[in-house]
């Protein structure tokens, strides 16, 4: 990833979630030297049905970011089960 990207792109494969209504996505960004962790403001751009699984595709707002190592999380909460799902992905900016 190049320094200075303020906006990453996400695909998500939520397991059961096709039946699911109001399911919510956050995400965070973890400076892995650091530990310090600032959330990434989450737009979905895109969703669809593959049978049970529901695909979402997001925009997140990252702000500037400068080099190093990364963690990306994005949590998806089912509100009707209480469920929540995570998932998460180290990236470098260089």
């Amino acid at each position: 990833v190049a320094p200075g990207t303020a906006k990453l792109q996400a695909a998500l494969r939520i397991q059961g979630g096709a039946a699911s209504t109001g399911l919510t996505v956050t995400a965070s960004v973890v400076d892995l030297a650091t530990s310090v962790r600032t959330d990434a403001p989450v737009t979905v751009i895109r969703q669809s049905d593959d049978g049970p699984t529901r695909l979402l595709a997001v925009d997140l707002a990252t702000g500037e970011l400068k080099p190093g190592r990364y963690a990306l999380e994005c949590l998806v909460k089912e509100p009707a089960s209480g469920e929540n799902a995570v998932s998460s992905i180290e990236f470098t900016v260089k």
